[in-house]
């Protein structure tokens, strides 16, 4: 209820914080940029099963 956005690692150990840092950064720019272009925008929740 609190987030707007969670970003996952995806892989154990956790050798992708780089590329995962990259995806937040991109989703967040995304999310502003949106929020600004267009004030009726509401970010949807969404949740996907993992195998």
């Amino acid at each position: 209820d609190l987030s707007d956005g969670l970003i996952a690692y995806r892989t154990y150990p956790h050798i992708d914080m780089a590329d995962t840092g990259a995806r937040a950064a991109r989703y967040l720019d995304a999310l502003l940029r949106e929020l600004s272009d267009n004030s009726s925008f509401k970010p949807a929740k969404a949740r996907r099963a993992l195998p």
